[in-house]
């Protein structure tokens, strides 16, 4: 029998916060401790012991459906979810042949998750005995998660009215044993960071739809197409952070992007050694550090068409004055280092035009091409610090319409010294040999 877990992992009252590594996994029944009354949204001091009823199985105690949707609308158990990838699973108990899992799966459908990137895979359900209901997950933003607002919403489906017109027969009739509710029990769970993959000589696909954006939610609308194989970004706004859920660090990122519009001529980029914003951290929005490679089209207001490469690392309102100092003209003050540029009248982005982007990200060094031609290629030693890891991102500023696809990252270690010195000896012993040569 599945029966609601005793153990009151967390308050209903107070808002949860779920953030995980990306070198590990969590797995919390987050749900548990929703037959705990004091674990109830309750302001009114409805006795929440009513929603529950014993479990015709084995004497235990299971969420009653009908006594749910028919109890006051302050009486509430929730969640707060942080972007990310989840498994939610729960067991079900209805009278045999009365509930339509087809019908189920579409209301989940509709009613969990995000609609741009969610995947559901609900286990097929037959009545009349408790079964296991589980889909898979995946916010890009944080959403709450309320048991009595996704279940008490079933009664509005046509089909539910009906469902529960029938349950109120049953109730009235004299000679039925059976269970004539809808129980729910054994709410489960799961938050799973995509694990770093291994190392691999060869290039590995990048799974967009594994991606969060990050920094101010209104100034980015990142639509993930194609199975996650592209993005595309639809608004023109401030800063927007579209990142991946692990590090890229002696790695080789490859893929394509372009503007799709010929409306405009601002930024488009990328971020990399990216350690905040992280929302799932609880970073504030202003909180940035990360290098900023950006590409602006045509001049404007201060704003140079070409290259830059900078060093971000500080707390920047995404409005107003550093804005216009920092990302738009390219400033340097403190927490924004311009490491590089490459301007020109002639080196800003066309429209409708597919570029290759490359970056090559180590301890220590930074090397960027577009088109296999290297736009900056930089040290560790010229900026006087190693290199640190972090995730890698897509940026846009004021530019819509921008899309990245077929992305790729490969390990690229730095090679060892000792690897580097034999090299050189190597090459040393030939010079020699060389110049041996041609004096005789």
């Amino acid at each position: 029998m599945k029966t609601l877990l005793k153990t009151a992992l967390i308050s209903a009252i107070a808002i949860v916060s779920v953030g995980f590594n990306a070198r590990s996994t969590l797995a919390l029944n987050l749900f548990s401790g929703i037959d705990d009354p004091s674990n109830w949204a309750n302001p009114n001091g409805y006795d929440v012991n009513n929603l529950f009823v014993d479990d015709p199985f084995s004497g235990g105690q299971a969420l009653s459906w009908l006594n749910l949707i028919d109890s006051p609308n302050d009486v509430d158990f929730g969640i707060t979810l942080d972007p990310g990838k989840y498994t939610v699973s729960f067991d079900i108990l209805a009278p045999d042949g009365s509930l339509p899992s087809d019908l189920l799966n579409t209301y989940f459908q509709n009613n969990f998750g995000d609609s741009a990137d969610a995947d559901y895979d609900l286990n097929s359900l037959a009545t009349g005995a408790w079964e296991t209901v589980s889909f898979d997950l995946s916010l890009s933003q944080e959403r709450n998660a309320s048991i009595k607002g996704y279940f008490s919403d079933l009664q509005y489906h046509p089909a539910f009215h009906i469902f529960k017109d029938n349950l109120n027969l049953l109730n009235l009739d004299p000679t039925y044993t059976g269970v004539a509710d809808l129980l729910l029990g054994n709410f489960q769970l799961e938050a799973a960071a995509t694990p770093e993959p291994s190392p691999s000589p060869d290039p590995v696909p990048v799974d967009l739809s594994e991606w969060t954006q990050e920094g101010v939610s209104t100034n980015g609308n990142w639509i993930v197409q194609n199975d996650g194989d592209s993005v595309l970004q639809t608004i023109n706004s401030n800063p927007t952070f579209f990142v991946s859920p692990d590090e890229f660090f002696n790695t080789t990122v490859e893929g394509k992007f372009r503007v799709e519009t010929n409306h405009d001529n601002d930024f488009m980029g990328f971020v990399f050694g990216y350690q905040s914003p992280i929302s799932s951290n609880g970073d504030l929005t202003s909180d940035m550090e990360f290098f900023l490679f950006d590409w602006k089209q045509s001049y404007q207001s201060g704003a140079q068409p070409g290259f830059s490469l900078s060093k971000v690392n500080g707390d920047f309102s995404t409005t107003g004055n550093s804005i216009n100092l920092n990302f738009w003209q390219h400033q340097n003050t403190p927490g924004f280092e311009v490491l590089a540029t490459d301007y020109g009248i002639h080196k800003g982005w066309q429209d409708y035009v597919e570029y290759d982007f490359s970056l090559l990200y180590q301890s220590n060094r930074i090397k960027i091409d577009i088109n296999d031609t290297t736009i900056f290629d930089i040290s560790s030693q010229d900026v006087g610090e190693a290199f640190s890891p972090g995730r890698f991102g897509f940026y846009n500023l004021s530019q819509e319409r921008v899309r990245y696809s077929g992305f790729t990252r490969q390990h690229t270690p730095v090679p060892e010294p000792g690897l580097v010195l034999g090299m050189l000896t190597a090459l040393g012993v030939g010079m020699k040999a060389i110049e041996k040569r041609i004096s005789r």
